[in-house]
């Protein structure tokens, strides 16, 4: 085993090593890091957004392929002989019996001036009509539910009506009078219906429409429901598992997020003019130089950043609970890279240059280094105390190295004009 000998390792470190050891831990990131097409668009609270998907599944003409076998579970879920409270719909045995065929379904049909019904779906042929009501984050209007049956029943006298109340959890409708006459849904009876034709379809669906769906059934399931799901079980257990160490890496993030935040802030009083965003990650916030950013040596960098920048201001926090200030050089041609670093052997100023390893067996090298938190900052970690040492740490960076080290570096590559001394 690498590092330190498993007898001297202290708990938690056991406890961080068998986490990033968890198989499970590898299989939860893909899990979260897979595409769902309603998280992207951000529509999974909409009552309008679910409405039209549910009414393409309901329409045995849609694109969806799936001919009427959505439209008949659903109707079959709605039905019974005689509900608890001795209203007669339409039995399931009457439901297998309809062809489905001259079905028409329509969205927002406005049945009064400011009236619409979210879905209505009218089977002509075979003598009924369905209006569902949808309500994913708000609750009924006063009497809205009656006027949009009575509605209904006067316009459509010789059909049955079938009114659907759509919540997430399945709610009764607030009236009683409502309560008695419209059956309650909730969505995950139509999230099982999705698995249930997903299954039975499975050889006939386009895989385009199965993968659509799967993603609506998961989104349902983890956006409506907020039922737990093999995602939630998974990290539920490997939270349960090492759960010290889980809470170590929340503080620790928690602890770089307060830092991270502090060092942009100090670099636009301290050098706004000069030091500018490359590309940051989690770990790493990266600067480029104006003042160098001309040299074209400097500019054919490869592999790092998408810049092309080999030479860049990095504040780097480390694992060992360490922020540091670094001129960090990256991947590029073999001769910049030696120029450098023989740059960085002859002036030899304060924090410039880093002898401890030859750099040509490394990706990154440093040619100035300054430590701004160490261990001790972290323990305990004070967010204030820390702020003010960055915000010093960034001032005496621009105030004694930054020009110093900049202006080197221009002369090495021919550049005329110094920046400020």
């Amino acid at each position: 085993m690498n590092g330190t000998p498993a007898s001297r390792q202290s708990k938690e470190e056991v406890g961080l090593r068998a986490l990033g050891e968890d198989e499970r831990l590898e299989t939860l990131r893909e899990m979260l890091e897979e595409f769902n097409l309603f998280d992207v668009l951000g529509v999974e609270r909409s009552e309008l957004r679910h409405s039209r998907v549910l009414a393409w599944l309901l329409d045995p003409r849609g694109s969806h392929g799936l001919g009427n076998s959505f439209l008949r579970g659903f109707l079959i879920r709605i039905s019974s002989d005689w509900d608890s409270t001795g209203v007669y719909r339409v039995s399931p045995a009457v439901v297998k019996s309809w062809d489905l065929l001259e079905v028409e379904t329509v969205r927002e049909r406005q049945v009064r001036e400011q009236d619409r019904i979210d879905i209505l779906v009218v089977g002509q042929s075979d003598g009924f009509v369905c209006l569902i009501e949808n309500k994913v984050d708000s609750e009924e209007h006063t009497d809205q539910l009656s006027r949009y049956l009575n509605v209904v029943e006067q316009r459509s006298p010789a059909l049955k009506v079938l009114p659907v109340f759509l919540t997430p959890a399945g709610a009764k409708p607030s009236k009683k009078r409502d309560a008695e006459r419209y059956v309650s849904l909730g969505y995950s009876e139509i999230a099982d219906l999705l698995r249930d034709v997903l299954e039975t379809q499975a050889a006939t669906v386009n895989s385009h429409v199965a993968v659509f769906l799967e993603q609506y059934e998961q989104t349902l399931r983890r956006r409506i429901l907020d039922t737990p799901g093999d995602i939630d079980t998974l990290a539920l257990q490997v939270y349960s598992n090492h759960r010290d160490a889980i809470n170590r890496v929340i503080e620790a993030q928690s602890r770089m997020n307060v830092t991270t935040w502090a060092i942009d802030p100090a670099i636009d009083r301290h050098g706004p003019e000069d030091l500018l965003p490359d590309q940051h990650d989690i770990r790493h916030r990266r600067f480029y130089s104006k003042a160098i950013d001309g040299i074209q040596e400097l500019r054919k960098g490869v592999r790092w950043t998408d810049s092309g920048r080999m030479a860049l201001v990095e504040f780097l926090y480390r694992e060992e609970n360490h922020l540091t200030l670094t001129l960090m050089i990256g991947p590029g041609p073999q001769e910049t890279r030696e120029r450098l670093w023989e740059l960085g052997k002859r002036k030899n100023f304060e924090n410039f240059w880093n002898p401890e390893r030859q750099f040509k067996d490394r990706r990154h090298f440093t040619i100035y280094t300054r430590t701004i938190l160490n261990e001790q900052d972290f323990s305990p970690f004070d967010p204030g105390e820390a702020c003010q040492k960055i915000e010093k740490s960034v001032s005496e960076f621009f105030e004694h190295d930054y020009w110093t080290m900049v202006n080197v570096i221009r002369e090495e590559f021919g550049q005329d004009g110094p920046g400020p001394e």
